[in-house]
């Protein structure tokens, strides 16, 4: 059993920074010498952090001006990989993917409930903190760790490899509070009643970054809740909300621009989607509603990266530092007729944002196919760690993907949402194959189609692209290690 004693208190803290924070980041970063936009040489242990945002679509990050200023390739800053995907676009296997390097049927978490489901389901002992820890980093996490944990005997659980630990605990109603919420701080309960998640865990991280001069070389994962929904909190039009502070609800977003929403002709789509019905108004005006709240909250997260960044170079180490933006999974949100959620094989799921910086990464766009699937051996690898446990993915750094490389696509084995039989992909050469557990199939040519609209299946001429492609998911469905790989 997971377990380790816990200790119980009470502790608040007020919120802090605001919108003229993000300002001055804007203002630091663009400062001369700030910017570079050659390779900086890797030191052998850089320090590393990953913020990971929950349920974030691609096209979110035009909500996050300065995350976009200070980790992408707009500015010369950093990196923007433009095909990084996950591989089961949900939060259990996503997050187990990232910690092990390996697709959901080696490590086994297919779902975030049920017997292959959640944080019970998933084998920490061999995972990447440990990994880092045995480098000689000092660990941290932050945030929302899986679904699932702090329930029951995992309340006083903390997982191996971590040197402080500091995660959402309580079933899925509490830990999705943006208010309200409880914390395991290293076996300490921690009872949140006034603060906000998401500068509560920046604060804790600005913590971290000021230790770093006497300290080790760090491995930081700071996992934020943001922009999931708060299910415990209904909005009029009968969804869920996502609370932001008053001065952050800024965003006058419509509906999004996808050619693919609320899609007209659905005749050559499978069954689950021919039986979507048009979006009504009351229903789009839902999905306006919920985008904007989304944004809303991201622009808390955008704050947070400018002052995790201003720490960074307060301290003299972000030139030290290998800096990883991402997010768990995709959402959608009125695409092909389906109003909300996740899970799905289509690219507002499944196709995620990727943003890095730091030493070993070349500035720039990169179109090189990636999975998260490559996070941990990448981290590994810049981090001279040795992972004790076979990867399915590769060091994006050292010697990134040809574009040539078929990603796989996988869901839970069971049936994924009602009428949704489970399916498994693939994402190769501008094309994307899907095959369904009750037969149905789909192909897209993801360069002239790239809202998904035409279903060529059954298009005369594409038989060897049909074939090349099925034959390359028969290989990836049940493949581990090296046998992942071209």
């Amino acid at each position: 059993m997971k377990h380790r004693p816990l200790k119980f208190g009470l502790a608040c803290t007020a919120l802090a920074g605001s919108w003229s924070f993000l300002a001055a980041s804007l203002i630091a970063a663009s400062a001369p010498g700030a910017a570079t936009t050659s390779v900086v040489a890797a030191p052998a242990h850089p320090n590393v952090i990953v913020i990971m945002t929950d349920d974030m679509r691609k096209d979110d990050l035009q909500a996050m001006p300065t995350t976009r200023h200070l980790l992408s390739a707009q500015d010369g800053l950093g990196a923007t990989y433009t095909n990084f995907y996950v591989t089961l676009p949900l939060c259990c296997p996503s997050r187990a993917t990232f910690l092990t390097g390996q697709f959901p049927h080696n490590h086994g978490v297919w779902d975030n409930v049920g017997d292959h489901g959640g944080f019970p389901a998933f084998d920490d002992s061999e995972a990447l903190p440990a990994w880092m820890q045995a480098a000689g980093y000092r660990t941290a996490f932050l945030g929302k760790y899986f679904n699932g944990y702090g329930v029951g005997d995992s309340i006083d659980y903390i997982p191996p490899g971590w040197d402080s630990f500091a995660g959402l605990v309580g079933e899925y109603g509490q830990w999705t509070n943006y208010r309200d919420f409880d914390i395991n701080r290293n076996g300490e309960l921690v009872q949140k009643r006034s603060d906000y998640q998401t500068t509560d865990f920046t604060t804790r991280a600005l913590y971290q970054i000021r230790q770093m001069s006497s300290q080790p070389p760090m491995f930081m994962w700071l996992s934020m809740l943001a922009p999931h929904v708060d299910a415990s909190q209904r909005a009029k039009d009968g969804g869920y909300s996502v609370w932001a502070p008053k001065k952050y609800r800024t965003s006058t977003a419509g509906k999004p621009k996808s050619a693919a929403f609320d899609e007209a002709d659905v005749s050559d789509k499978p069954s689950w989607i021919r039986s979507q019905p048009r979006l009504t108004d009351p229903k789009e005006a839902a999905i306006v509603r919920e985008r904007r709240e989304r944004q809303n909250a991201l622009h808390v997260v955008d704050e947070s990266v400018g002052r995790i960044i201003a720490a960074l170079r307060a301290q003299g180490e972000l030139g030290n530092t290998l800096i990883m933006f991402t997010s768990d999974n995709g959402y959608m949100l009125g695409e092909h007729r389906v109003t909300t959620g996740k899970m799905y094989p289509y690219e507002e799921s499944a196709r995620q944002p990727l943003l890095m910086r730091g030493p070993g990464v070349t500035p720039g766009v990169h179109r090189e196919p990636a999975l998260n699937v490559d996070l941990a051996p990448t981290i590994a690898s810049a981090a001279t760690a040795t992972p004790t446990r076979p990867v399915d993915g590769v060091d994006l750094l050292g010697s990134p993907p040809s574009m040539a490389r078929p990603l796989l696509l996988e869901s839970p084995k069971a049936d994924v949402r009602p009428g949704l039989p489970s399916y498994a992909g693939v994402v190769e050469d501008g094309w994307q194959y899907l095959e369904y557990g009750d037969g149905q199939k789909e192909l897209y040519n993801l360069a002239a189609d790239p809202w998904q609209q035409r279903n060529r299946i059954a298009a005369p001429g594409l038989a060897d692209v049909r074939q090349r492609l099925a034959a390359e998911l028969d290989r990836l469905r049940d493949c581990a290690g090296e046998g992942c790989r071209p």
